[in-house]
């Protein structure tokens, strides 16, 4: 096991605890091997150490806030992860090959030649979503440029897929790094507390912006 991911999703989650400590509350308990076995056996893949270590932490969140605690996206369950790559396969299967080409015809990678131009890849594995079918995962078939376990962007929305970070350590260090931001803030919408980032409610859009931490 690597006791690197360990740190950074420790470190990241006490990051948070500075800024927004109760967020932390809805995080649910870790998962046994037999859970990630059967997960990675549903998929047909075999998950990073380094992700496989977050969900031996935490199996995902409760429903108990409107705000994910990843910076508001929430972190799947595997059995979340599971569905959403399954309900993923099940929409490629339902398109033509000339449907997808169309779809994908206006897609890019940023930077250039690190993703794939796919709409949908059945080695891009959801960690998390914004409740409106886009999400932040990991790459396991990147393009020539990138590399294997890289972060991703895609979804529904998301022709412009871009390069989170290289790995999830990078990935929850740069978490880290906005956390402790002027970028980071908390509002209250409707009586719920969400995160706003340099003015953006959407993590996605946030980490396009140049600006960005």
């Amino acid at each position: 096991m690597t006791t690197e991911t360990y740190g950074m999703w420790d470190q990241y989650k006490w990051q948070l605890s500075t800024k927004f400590p109760a967020l932390l509350e809805q995080l649910a308990p870790g998962a046994d091997e037999e859970a990630i076995q059967r997960a990675e056996a549903e998929m047909g893949i075999s998950l990073p150490e380094s992700l496989k270590n977050v969900y031996r932490k935490n199996n995902g969140e409760k429903d108990s806030f409107i705000c994910g605690v990843l910076l508001g996206f929430s972190l799947y369950s595997l059995d979340q992860m599971v569905q959403a790559w399954k309900d993923w396969q099940a929409v490629k299967k339902s398109l033509s090959e000339e449907d997808l080409k169309d779809i994908e015809e206006f897609n890019t990678s940023v930077p250039e030649g690190h993703i794939k131009k796919d709409y949908i890849n059945a080695k891009w594995i959801p960690i998390c979503d914004d409740a409106g079918g886009n999400h932040i995962g990991v790459d396991l078939d990147p393009d020539t440029e990138g590399k294997v376990g890289q972060i991703i962007t895609f979804g529904r929305d998301e022709q412009e897929k871009i390069v989170v970070a290289e790995d999830l350590d990078a990935f929850f260090l740069r978490m880290c790094g906005i956390v402790a931001s002027n970028h980071f803030a908390i509002e209250d919408d409707e009586g719920n507390k969400v995160i706003i980032l340099n003015d953006y409610a959407h993590l996605i859009d946030y980490l396009k912006d140049e600006e960005a931490v």
